[in-house]
Formats: structure tokens, C-alpha cells, sequence
């Protein structure tokens, strides 16, 4: 409990330094992608680029909530002359039947290229979450997770090791989720007092145990 307890404020930690350097982040100008250093995987970069949008190639990404309604995040390649970046538009609502997808609005592809802006984001895998789309499976594709590998494998072609979350109009059809520090500090903290609060009863109780098994030791004597 003291270890989970110790944890917990290296993640607060962590949080802090992290919400330090979006706030940095956010006050410097736009990079382009190849500025970005793809080898330490930055993330939280602002960023313009422009590419051609493949929107024959759309990830929806599964079991999304917002305001406790279940739905998809929209994932849609886009070719640019620095590779096929993955870009995040945001969050759409669920049909209420699994056979059923909602259906999407994108702008036109073609051979015409356009501009995108957003934040670099770096996805975690989830050691619980089993990836149950393969390549035959039809598009738009339904991903369990945002897993690079697996993503290029079901693409059929190399990514950057990156995901860009766009920016977008209010009125664009898709509710940005994007939250990159889904924890605040300050609950980290909380659990971290939670587990100390534990271990310090079982301490307790353990002094209380030992102080009556004495007693009773002794009175049978």
C-alpha cells in the first residue's frame, strides 16, 4: 500500500511537468511534421502541415463516452510528403446497434491536397484491450484501441509514429475529446493519501491485534 501509495504522487508529479509543458507548448507557433522529432515521439506539439485526405481508409474507434453516451472517434490517414500521419477529428455518436455505424461526413479526398492543424498525440496501449478488427474487415474499420503496429498493419502501409488531433470548427460534425491528461494532479494525490490512510490502519490494527493477543497470553498464564 505505501508502494501504491508512492506511485501515486510520482504520477501526480508527472501530471504536473505534463500540463507545464502543454501550457509552454501552447504558447509557441505551429511546427510543421518535419520539425517534429519523431525519433523522442514528441507529443502535445502544435502543428499545420498539408496533405491529401483518405478518407476511403476510416478508423472508428470503439467504446468512446462522452456525457455518458456511447460512441466512436473518427481516425482518418492523411498523405503528406513527411509520410501518412493519422489524424484524430473527434467523437460521434453510436447508433445504439452494434450492425449498425453512424454515418460520417468528411471532406472530399482525390488527388486535392488541404490544410490540418492540431496537437501531436502519442496513444498507450492497453494491455486489456484485445484488437479484434482484421484486414478483411470492411471499411469504415471498428479498432478496439489506437495502436500504431496494428493500425499500419490493417492500413497496409507505414504510418508516423504519431497521431495528430485536429482542430475543427464547432460546426464540423464531430465533438472533440481529446484530453491529454485525462487525471488531474490533485486526484493522484487523493488516491496517494487513500492508500497511506490503508496502510496506516493496517498498521493500527495490527498494534491493536498484537496488544489484545498479548493480554490474552498473559491471563492465560
Amino acid at each position: 500500500m505505501l508502494r501504491l501509495g508512492f506511485w501515486q504522487l510520482q504520477r501526480a508529479e508527472e501530471k504536473e511537468l505534463r500540463l507545464i509543458q502543454i501550457a509552454k507548448r501552447n504558447e509557441q507557433h505551429p511546427m510543421g511534421l518535419h520539425d517534429i522529432d519523431w525519433l523522442g515521439k514528441e507529443q502535445d506539439v502544435k502543428v499545420n502541415f498539408t496533405g491529401i485526405l483518405l478518407n476511403d481508409r476510416v478508423f472508428l474507434w470503439d467504446n468512446r463516452v462522452v456525457k455518458g453516451q456511447v460512441g466512436y472517434e473518427v481516425l482518418v490517414p492523411v498523405s503528406t510528403s513527411e509520410g501518412i500521419v493519422l489524424t484524430k477529428w473527434g467523437w460521434i455518436a453510436g447508433t445504439g446497434y452494434r450492425d449498425k455505424l453512424p454515418g460520417i461526413t468528411l471532406p472530399s479526398s482525390g488527388e486535392e491536397i488541404q490544410s490540418f492543424s492540431g496537437v501531436t498525440w502519442l496513444p498507450g496501449n492497453n494491455i486489456f484491450v484485445h484488437e479484434t478488427a482484421t484486414t478483411e474487415s470492411s471499411w469504415p474499420m471498428v479498432i478496439q484501441e489506437v495502436n500504431i503496429t496494428q493500425i499500419e498493419q490493417l492500413l497496409g502501409k507505414p504510418l508516423l509514429p504519431f497521431v495528430v488531433s485536429l482542430d475543427l470548427p464547432d460546426d464540423s460534425g464531430f465533438i472533440n475529446n481529446h484530453h491529454p491528461v485525462v487525471m488531474p494532479p490533485e486526484k493522484h494525490i487523493a488516491y496517494a493519501i487513500q492508500w497511506f490512510g490503508l496502510a496506516l490502519g493496517c498498521v493500527l490494527v495490527f498494534i491493536f491485534a498484537s496488544i489484545k493477543k498479548s493480554k490474552n497470553d498473559r491471563s492465560e498464564d
